[in-house]
């Protein structure tokens, strides 16, 4: 077969982007070049040696992935793999960012309980990222006693290993293998690692240095004990009391040096076993005084001194100073100096001054163990600073590092100290060097010391000066502090016994094993002195010879001021006491105001003397300095039993009467009497109650001068002063509808002068009844006001009354107007009292319907009255008329004969209402009459109505239904008669007159034959053919007022 030849596939320079990435993937990378593939057939692309999550897209110049995850932070190839080009590969094109982490040193090994020791991590990075660990946390069993604080928010830059202090608290027996989780950003993010750490029981772990006490061993595993050696403190080995497989008991022998010591256990079937440092004798114990000295002192013109009691310095970073402590006491440090030179004012900074564990490095490590600030001010060229430090928080442990750190707070302060005789300033910034030897301010580590530096103290307590106090009374009952060194373990627990003088004291605390406090007890035989013993558990017995000495006791008089005293007082002792307990006399100086007997002063009068106290001592007791105290003796107070004050009614002045009173407390057989007890002032002169009155009483007699009066507490009212009101007079009025009444001519009696009263609302009133009456009573409404008008009441309303007058009244009567006679009208008029009016016709055709609906009978003048007749309040009104016209049509017949037909009149031929004769069907007759409307408004027929039997013969002719007043028209009548003989008929108009309806009666007579047949019905019976009926006979009347010819037959024929 033909294969093709490839051209050379590339990566181009600039062909990764991004050229790195989070060691986590996930994110698009773009590969490009030449050659890459056909477009279709890229089968793979590792970043790193990472095989990529997917391919986005491809083509022969670019293609496009998703990062896969990688295992750490790491540089590497990036490699395509086509079908068709093969392997295409750039080498470290692309950078997996992440941090590594790892962590050893985390066994701490065999250790016996109680001990607590710190061990140093190694945290290593071996990313290309900064390792962050944001937590660290146990779990398993013992996890609690494994302290893995300081790992949570530690950094560790790439490449580098930090140390971190992890502390072991063996607080249980056991070994203990838990594991810590370390929380980071490294791609374990959950890094866990082992620790490990065993721990056995000692029933004690130090003792006394001359030995003599047992310690048992637990949970050692040791197999079959034979013997029990010591370390190179002890010479000798141990007495071994008793043992099994995992522990033993031993007897221990006294020390050569004092310090921590190995146990070898000695087995018949393990050989030997080392338990390392188990057990530590404690230095001997001595009290007595040691000199205080400062533990740093470099400030003696740059040149460093320690004492060498304390131990070395090494230097560290021209901002810290590194202080090595040697075993013995904790020393607390009481203060800090620093002098400062400086060629730059810069004002106030604050300096930190904090105090760190150190590493192996000798670097601080972890948290301030405690810190304080201070503020320097460097306005001066030379200065000193006192820094007061803590001293429970700045102690400083035995056998330990610490780094001393000097900070600056203040960012970018630059300062420079000049070297004396140098032309190179010393300069730092944001930081203080304070120490011989230093690095540079670079972070180099060439290191160069000059003569002259800036200085630092550090003051140290560290005296003992035996016993304090040395000597005190033989009561005891006092605290003494016995100082020293390795006097017990520090634990109040541990003294069993302290001696003064050969006396049992009470340990009332321990402050460290330098100090012991007690509570001294007593001497019984009083003064001795002799050794101060000090016996302890874990330090043996420690003794100071001819320390302490039992004292004779000195006594104070304790005289407390003497409370004034009062004249007739009893007898009194004035309270001195001796500390010893022994009695105290006294001595006055003046016998006129008190003498004494024994241990009482008696009062004898009123003035000031001076009281004496003293104690002469005894066997156990030196004299008593005397005390002096003054005695002040005051009249005695008397007050007045039964005295009151009299109420009274105001009289505008202060005045008080006063009655009854007493003295009391007068001493028996004294001369003393009560004056000027009768009157007294109130505290005001307006009105009240319960208003304080003060007395002016006063004491009289020869004994008076001993007393002195208080005034007693009085009270009485003060009432007000009724006032009456007179001249007063209701005015009558006429009736108003109100009770509303005018008074006159009232005024005020009974004012006192001066005082500015008013009477006030005095002009009005009310009536008992607002109706008219005579002698009706009146009441007021006075007050009295002024600026004195609270003093006063008025005693009551004056006794009124005065008549009511009935009142006119008017009628209002508005014109009526015209009205048609068939409407109503309603009439209405008012009285000027509000009262009912009344209504009557006087004249017209007209009448009252419900007292004010008018009608009307006719047409014609109406004359209308108004009136009211009055009441109990009102007079009868004047009577008032009205005239109006009542309108309307009247309607007048008038015969042929120019004569008023009347109404339903009969049949006149004169009138023409009686027609005469008229033959049937033949000629009619016809009459007209004439109708006039006599009335005074348009007349307005309704309509006519005919009746009557021979109505038809009849016939009323139309006519003009509408008349003015005053007008006539013609009515025209014919008789046309329909039947024979009398014909009579009714006409009846109706209209809106006043003697509608009008009845016209008519007649007239009526010419002609009439037929009338007897029945209308021939019944005649059935028959056979050829047989005829029975004949019928009908009866046939001529009923008509003149004659007729009968032509018609009827004709039957059988058979039909």
């Amino acid at each position: 077969s033909n294969v093709a030849m490839g051209a050379r596939s590339v990566v181009s320079s600039v062909g990764v982007l991004p050229a790195d990435g989070a060691w986590t993937g996930g994110y698009e990378v773009v590969i490009s070049g030449m050659n890459l593939g056909n477009g279709g057939d890229i089968t793979n692309v590792t970043l790193c040696g990472v095989a990529v999550q997917s391919i986005v897209s491809q083509s022969a110049t670019q293609v496009v992935v998703v990062a896969g995850q990688a295992i750490s932070g790491v540089v590497g190839d990036v490699q395509v793999f086509s079908a068709s080009f093969g392997a295409t590969t750039k080498s470290n094109a692309f950078t997996y960012t992440g941090a590594g982490i790892a962590v050893n040193g985390t066994s701490f090994g065999h250790l016996v309980l109680g001990t607590i020791v710190t061990n140093l991590f190694a945290v290593t990075n071996s990313g290309n990222e900064a390792l962050v660990i944001t937590a660290a946390t146990n779990s398993g069993a013992g996890a609690a006693m494994f302290n893995v604080t300081g790992l949570g928010g530690l950094t560790v830059a790439p490449g580098t290993v930090s140390n971190v202090p992890v502390v072991f608290t063996a607080s249980a027996v056991g070994t203990f293998m838990p594991t810590c989780r370390a929380t980071n950003n490294s791609p374990l993010p959950n890094y866990t690692f082992g620790l490990t750490g065993s721990v056995y029981a000692a029933s004690t772990n130090v003792g006394p240095y001359g030995g003599g006490n047992t310690i048992t061993i637990t949970n050692g595993h040791f197999g079959t004990i034979t013997n029990v050696l010591l370390g190179a403190l002890s010479t000798s080995s141990a007495t071994l009391v008793s043992s099994g497989p995992n522990w033993f008991t031993i007897t221990l022998p006294a020390a050569t040096n004092a310090g921590a010591v190995d146990f070898i256990v000695q087995t018949s079937d393990n050989g030997d076993i080392t338990l390392t440092n188990p057990y530590a004798y404690n230095p001997q114990g001595w009290i007595g005084a040691r000199a205080t000295t400062a533990i740093l002192d470099n400030t003696s013109n740059g040149t460093a001194s320690l004492d060498i009691s304390v131990g070395s310095i090494t230097l560290n970073h021209w901002n810290a100073k590194v202080i090595s402590t040697p075993a013995g006491d904790p020393t607390p440090l009481t203060g800090m100096k620093m002098s400062l030179y400086s060629t730059t004012t810069n004002g106030a900074n604050t300096l930190n001054l904090g105090l760190y564990y150190v590493d192996a490095s000798y670097d601080p490590i972890g948290s301030a163990l405690t810190s304080t600030d201070v503020v320097v001010n460097l306005t001066t060229t030379a200065a000193y600073y006192d820094i007061p430090l803590n001293v429970e928080q700045w102690t400083l442990q035995p056998a330990t590092n610490y780094a001393l750190v000097f900070k600056g707070s203040t960012a970018g302060i630059t300062m420079s100290w000049p070297i004396p005789g140098s032309s190179y300033p010393y300069i730092t910034t944001n930081g203080f060097g304070f120490v011989k030897g230093r690095r540079t301010t670079t972070g180099g580590s060439s290191w160069y010391d000059s003569a002259y530096n800036n200085g630092l103290q550090l003051l140290g307590n560290i005296m003992n000066i035996g016993v304090e106090p040395s000597s005190g009374s033989w009561t005891g009952g006092y605290p003494v502090a016995i100082s020293g060194d390795n006097l017990c373990n520090g634990t109040i627990g541990d003294v069993t016994l302290v001696t003064l003088a050969g006396m049992t004291a009470t340990v009332q605390s321990v402050n460290s094993a330098t100090q012991v406090v007690v509570m001294a007890g007593a001497s019984h035989d009083g003064y001795r002195a002799g050794d101060v013993v000090v016996v302890s558990t874990d330090y043996g017995t420690t003794v100071k010879s001819n320390a302490y000495e039992y004292l004779k006791e000195a006594q104070s008089i304790t005289f407390d001021p003497i409370a004034a005293k009062t004249y007739g007082d009893a007898a009194f002792d004035p309270g001195a006491m001796a500390s010893s307990g022994l009695t105290v006399g006294y001595a006055s100086s003046n016998s006129n105001v008190a003498t004494n007997l024994g241990t009482l002063l008696y009062i004898t009068g009123t003035g000031v003397c001076n009281i004496v106290a003293s104690q002469a001592g005894n066997a156990f007791y030196v004299d008593a300095l005397n005390v002096t105290n003054t005695l002040t003796v005051t009249p005695k107070g008397l007050t007045v039993s039964g005295a009151s004050a009299s109420n009274k009614v105001y009289d505008a002045t202060v005045a008080a009467m006063l009655g009854g009173g007493s003295l009391v407390g007068v001493v028996p057989s004294d001369t003393v009497t009560l004056a000027n007890s009768a009157t007294g002032t109130f505290a005001q002169a307006t009105i009240g109650t319960n208003i304080a009155v003060t007395s002016f009483m006063t004491l009289s007699g020869a004994d008076a001068p001993n007393y002195t009066l208080s005034q007693p507490s009085l009270a009485a009212d003060i009432i007000a002063k009724g006032l009456t009101v007179t001249g007063a007079v209701a005015q009558g009025k006429v009736y108003d509808g109100t009770i509303a009444a005018t008074v006159s001519g009232a005024g005020l009696s009974g004012v006192e002068s001066g005082d500015a009263v008013t009477l006030d609302n005095a002009s009005t009133g009310t009536f008992a009844s607002a109706n008219a009456d005579t002698n009706i009573a009146v009441t007021s409404y006075m007050t009295i006001s002024g600026a004195d008008s609270g003093n006063y009441n008025l005693g009551g309303q004056p006794s009124l009354s005065a008549d009511i007058t009935k009142a006119d009244q008017t009628i209002t009567f508005p014109a009526l107007s015209d009205t048609f006679w068939t409407n109503r009208t309603a009439v209405s008029a008012t009285a000027d009292s509000g009262l009912a009016v009344a209504f009557a016709v006087l004249s017209g055709p007209a009448q009252l319907n419900s007292g004010t609906n008018v009608s009307f009978t006719g047409i014609g003048d109406v004359r209308i009255s108004a009136s009211q007749s009055g009441n109990a309040n009102y007079n009868a009104a004047p009577v008032k008329t009205n005239s109006f016209l009542a309108t309307g049509p009247q309607v007048l017949f008038l015969g042929t004969d120019g004569a008023v037909v009347e109404s339903g009149a009969g049949v006149s031929p004169a009138a023409g209402t009686a027609f005469g004769e008229a033959i049937i069907g033949g000629t009619a007759l016809t009459n007209v009459f004439a109708i006039t409307n006599a009335g005074n408004a348009l007349l307005t027929f309704s309509g006519v109505v005919t009746n009557g039997i021979q109505v038809s013969s009849f016939i009323l002719h139309p006519f003009p239904l509408t008349l003015a007043a005053g007008a006539a028209t013609n009515v025209t009548v014919v008789f046309a008669p329909l039947a024979g003989g009398s014909n009579t008929a009714s006409f009846v108009f109706s209209f809106d007159g006043t003697n509608s309806p009008y009845t016209m009666n008519v007649a007239g007579v009526g010419l002609g034959g009439g037929i009338a047949l007897a029945t209308n019905l021939l019944a005649f019976t059935g028959t056979y053919a050829a047989t005829n009926p029975p004949a019928q006979v009908l009866m046939m009347s001529n009923v008509g007022v003149s004659g007729f010819t009968w032509t018609n037959s009827i004709a039957y024929s059988a058979g039909a």
